[in-house]
């Protein structure tokens, strides 16, 4: 039911920018998402991430939109629902990439409004967001589209294998 739900919500929400369209990502983008994922500094093996992406598309608590034009993905958002207990739930951006010939245009914008529009239809009143310290443009980019910085923090991992 949430992907139908999913579905409908999002074919409002299809838009054109300039001569590109926001969709749904598809498994065919699996190629195109991961050349986009080595520009953040993620580079991931193909078979992987396809295995990823084909998880994510059947979770109807992740969203992945990508920006297209004449078949190529230019640009993706991947969220989720974040439902901590401490608080009401929002939507957490995992990744906001445009590859680097297209920035500029509208396409990272375009995508956060898709990913809003998407959240308001949900009930969802806020985005969260982190980006590493030494992204001072992206940071820019984020506050010219309405996000705000509230806090400082480390990010630690621990390697189980």
């Amino acid at each position: 039911m949430q992907m139908m739900q999913q579905a409908h919500v999002l074919a409002d929400l299809v838009v054109q920018v300039t001569d590109m369209q926001v969709r749904l990502a598809r498994l065919a983008d699996a190629k195109s998402l991961q050349a986009l994922s080595g520009l953040l500094g993620y580079p991931y093996p193909l078979e992987k991430l396809t295995v990823n992406l084909k998880t994510s598309l059947a979770d109807p608590k992740q969203l992945i939109l990508v920006v297209a034009h004449d078949g190529l993905v230019l640009g993706y958002c991947h969220a989720e629902y974040y439902e901590p207990l401490y608080a009401d739930k929002l939507l957490n951006v995992l990744g906001l990439v445009v590859d680097t010939s297209h920035q500029g245009q509208g396409i990272g914008s375009a995508l956060l409004d898709a990913i809003a529009s998407y959240a308001l239809e949900q009930g969802i009143l806020a985005i969260r967001l982190n980006s590493g310290e030494d992204r001072g443009a992206a940071h820019c980019f984020y506050e010219k589209n309405g996000y705000i910085s509230n806090k400082q923090q480390k990010n630690f991992i621990k390697r189980l294998g």
